[in-house]
């Protein structure tokens, strides 16, 4: 016999959404579905939505802990991240650990935002040469499967699946976002490409230069930032100035495919040009 549920999915517009919602409603034809971004305040009209299950995909939202107690059967969360990957930046962070694997996950709904019991886990090799942009949008590949293999369970067996797995660590905080984001004068250069590879995504503020303003005039000694390749991209090898500061300018440049900006965290710019020739 056909289930019919009332179901409630709360989701960012993201590769693999309709797909998700397409799924769905072949189950249920009582599916309500809320898309909102990142700064968009929650819906107050759901606070009084009733229903069985409660879906949030990749929701800008922290959902109340009222509403997730009037679904009477289970909130589930599809979060971009494996369970040592709670939180806000999981994938920045991920890059920067330099891991070999990483994952999505299906987990319970509680107040404190990524620590309810696991439902499933779907884990994928993490590549050399993946960037934040490429390991995200494999996190929404999978993040499909993964809806798809958990409503499937649901609506054959009237159950929802059941993880070993825990949790490993308290969520990151956007808070930690940002200070992954910062580089200064202390760091090598080997920590400072690390760093700017984490945190490079198109559209997003990347990392910044951060350092006390008295020392800007010891900026154009040490890096130029905001300005594009040459023509033809770098020069050969054999013409560069081999010193730290050269050789990190352009390997930064060519990760970031043309222009870097090192920037206070007021977002003013912290270098002001190289001194005119004489003086």
């Amino acid at each position: 016999m056909e289930r019919k549920a009332s179901f409630l999915l709360l989701a960012k517009q993201r590769p693999g959404l309709e797909t998700c919602v397409d799924f769905l409603k072949t189950h249920s034809g009582d599916v309500q579905v809320f898309v909102g971004k990142r700064g968009d305040p929650f819906p107050t009209s759901l606070l009084d939505w009733r229903g069985k299950l409660l879906l949030s995909y990749i929701s800008p939202w922290i959902v109340p802990a009222a509403l997730l107690e009037r679904a009477s059967f289970a909130a589930i969360n599809f979060h971009p991240g494996t369970p040592n990957y709670p939180g806000i930046g999981c994938t920045n962070f991920a890059i920067y650990n330099r891991e070999n694997q990483f994952g999505v996950t299906a987990h319970h709904m509680v107040e404190q935002v990524d620590t309810g019991p696991i439902i499933a886990v779907k884990r994928f090799p993490l590549r050399e040469e993946d960037t934040v942009w490429s390991l995200t949008h494999r996190c929404y590949e999978n993040l499909v499967i993964l809806f798809q293999d958990v409503i499937s369970h649901f609506f054959a067996t009237g159950r929802l699946p059941k993880s070993a797995e825990k949790w490993t660590r308290r969520p990151y905080t956007r808070c930690a976002l940002d200070a992954l984001c910062e580089i200064n004068m202390t760091m090598t250069p080997e920590e400072v490409e690390r760093r700017i590879r984490a945190t490079t995504y198109p559209g997003m503020p990347g990392a910044y230069w951060s350092h006390p303003r008295e020392e800007d005039a010891v900026m154009s000694k040490y890096m130029k930032g905001n300005y594009p390749l040459p023509e033809g991209g770098m020069e050969p090898a054999e013409k560069q100035v081999q010193t730290a500061t050269e050789e990190f300018e352009r390997r930064a440049l060519e990760r970031l495919g043309g222009s870097i900006s090192f920037v206070l965290k007021k977002n003013t710019f912290v270098w002001k040009g190289d001194p005119p020739k004489g003086s």
